[in-house]
């Protein structure tokens, strides 16, 4: 369950429950559960005592809520993609919606073992496709000849609240990005990789 974690280290706080007035299923039960738990440890301890607490909360969350994942997902424990995939499911969730969690994420990923270097500094226009979330949450946009680029979305930006907002309406909308490139450890990928953060975001179209 370490990618649950790792999910959601730099999502931004959401503005509403997506979920709000639609049935539970298992995840939503699983990220309140995992949320009331994170409220209780977030300030708990120094930072490696509240990280492994923050694990054990989605760890004891996924397994109290077991059979319902079993039942809606035909969960083998022994699958590790379906086991990753629900695990990061989750961790998304739970910065979305758990804003203790998302403290403490923000809070993991701005600490000095994290720090990173700043390196260059552009723009580009590209057709917006979707919100993807890896280790981090991208923006990702499709130039004219189709070709992918994604962009961190780590810090406020002017207008991120209403650019949240109007998410779904923008596939298919040209944006202009203003963004910063830099040299960061991704968890996922256990290293060190250039990443282009959002500064800016302007729809054009």
């Amino acid at each position: 369950m370490k990618n649950a974690c790792q999910a959601g280290w730099i999502l931004l706080l959401l503005f509403f429950d997506p979920t709000a007035g639609h049935a539970q299923t298992a995840l939503d039960k699983a990220s309140a559960s995992a949320c009331e738990c994170a409220k209780k440890v977030s300030n708990q301890g120094d930072a490696a005592a509240r990280h492994q607490a923050m694990q054990q909360c989605i760890q004891e969350a996924f397994l109290q809520n077991l059979s319902a994942f079993n039942k809606e997902y035909q969960l083998d424990l022994d699958d590790e993609r379906k086991v990753e995939a629900l695990g990061m499911e989750l961790g998304k969730k739970l910065v979305v919606n758990c804003a203790s969690f998302l403290e403490y994420s923000l809070a993991t990923i701005q600490s000095p073992e994290n720090a990173v270097e700043k390196t260059a500094t552009g723009s580009v226009e590209g057709k917006f496709k979707r919100l993807e979330v890896k280790d981090f949450v991208y923006f990702v946009v499709t130039n004219e000849k189709e070709k992918e680029d994604a962009f961190l979305w780590l810090h406020p930006f002017q207008g991120s609240e209403d650019i949240f907002r109007e998410k779904d309406r923008l596939k298919g909308k040209t944006l202009r990005i203003e963004w910063q490139e830099y040299e960061a450890y991704l968890p996922k990928a256990n290293g060190y990789h250039k990443i282009k953060e959002i500064i800016s975001i302007e729809i054009i179209d």
